[in-house]
């Protein structure tokens, strides 16, 4: 069993993720590929596909997508001002890869006539085998030779030994003796291997990128490795957000591995801020926003981070003392606002962005008004009343 092809190691769900595999016992009847797939580093298997190969090539080829999607969603928590860990952004899983065949016995060796009663004038067929009286067993004629006419076919196990059977067929009707057979269950029943080789420690995050986009996905642009790199974002890098908007930008933590995270901030007046990111999963939410960049430690110059004459803000991703992030800023938007109302959105990659609403509000409704005629019952008083 060998690869043929696999997603890379971190992949957007909502997109395709293919697995492909050769065997060797490709052409054997019956063959299926076994896909297995397990959440990553346990047994506990979320799904099993029996896959027929690929007409063209023999390949076992599965697309894992839509099963994948349905273990991601999101993770959201509006009062966070530091980070959090990404726990619905993103799975790990396991693929593990078997095979199934029927269970087929090659007998080889030249066919004789069975001379002890009462099956005296059958067939034998000397081999090696598993199979005991009784079995019903499909024969079918392989190899170089003319074949023997109505071989091929249903026949019951009448003698079983573990060096040849005999068959419910007339010596007398046997012309080619030296013919090959292949022997199967005739209920089907399968040899099946399971686990034959493994994918492990696969990743998918709740991203979808265009399919005109898609080739060029390279996870490593977002391992945080390099200066170059990114966060778990489509927003731009530079973006206008104004004082009251959050952003949430997600992060694969666990690219760099263990190690002093930080997020930096730099304003527009050369003043450095820090913020230190304590989660551990392999996908972090971190809070970026002017709204919600939190609690931060000065390195240059003095809190706050926004001032009144701020007109802009960057911050990028830190570990281990290097930067790992290419910087994102954000342009203050600070025209005059009649009234402010935010809405926070998902994004192609996961993260939060913010869209602010400042103009003036109009709320429209319909009013719709019944009437109709009632009998008030009332009641009549002593005098009498109505």
């Amino acid at each position: 069993m060998t690869v043929k092809a696999s997603p890379q190691k971190l992949t957007p769900a909502y997109n395709p993720i293919k697995f492909i595999y050769d065997s060797t016992n490709k052409n054997l009847p019956g063959f299926k590929y076994i896909f297995q797939v397990f959440e990553g580093g346990t047994a506990n298997q979320i799904a099993e596909y029996r896959v027929l190969p690929v007409y063209s090539t023999g390949y076992g080829l599965i697309d894992l997508s839509r099963l994948l999607q349905s273990q991601v969603s999101y993770d959201f928590e509006p009062t966070n001002t530091t980070v959090y860990d990404a726990t619905n952004s993103h799975y790990k899983y396991d693929v593990k890869i078997g095979e199934e065949y029927l269970t087929t016995t090659t007998f080889t060796s030249a066919m004789t006539q069975y001379v002890t009663a009462p099956y005296a004038g059958k067939v034998r067929l000397n081999g090696a085998n598993t199979f005991a009286v009784g079995d019903q067993i499909v024969v079918t004629q392989t190899g170089a030779g003319v074949a023997n006419a109505n071989l091929d076919g249903l026949y019951t196990v009448l003698v079983a030994t573990p060096t040849y059977i005999v068959i419910n067929f007339l010596w007398s009707s046997i012309t080619n003796a030296g013919k090959d057979v292949e022997v199967t269950y005739a209920d089907g029943r399968k040899t099946t291997t399971y686990a034959i080789v493994s994918a492990l420690n696969y990743y998918v995050f709740n991203g979808a990128m265009p399919w005109v986009d898609f080739p060029t996905w390279d996870m490593n642009e977002y391992y945080l490795t390099n200066i170059t790199d990114k966060f778990l974002t489509t927003c731009p890098d530079t973006f206008y957000c104004t004082l009251s908007e959050d952003l949430w930008m997600n992060a694969v933590y666990g690219g760099p591995g263990p190690g002093t995270h930080k997020i930096i901030f730099k304003n527009d007046a050369g003043e450095i801020f820090e913020k230190s990111v304590s989660a551990t999963d392999h996908v972090t939410g971190n809070a970026v926003g002017p709204n919600n960049h939190g609690v931060l430690t000065p390195i240059v110059g003095v809190l706050p981070l926004i001032k009144p004459t701020t007109e802009s803000y960057t911050y990028y991703y830190e570990h281990n003392g290097n930067q790992v992030t290419q910087p994102y800023t954000v342009m203050i938007d600070r025209r005059v606002r009649m009234e402010e109302i935010t809405i926070a959105f998902l994004d192609r990659f996961g993260s939060w962005g913010s869209f602010a609403f400042t103009g003036r509000i109009y709320e429209r409704g319909t009013v719709q008004r019944e009437q109709y005629n009632m009998d008030v019952q009332g009641y009549i008083n002593s005098t009498p009343e109505w």
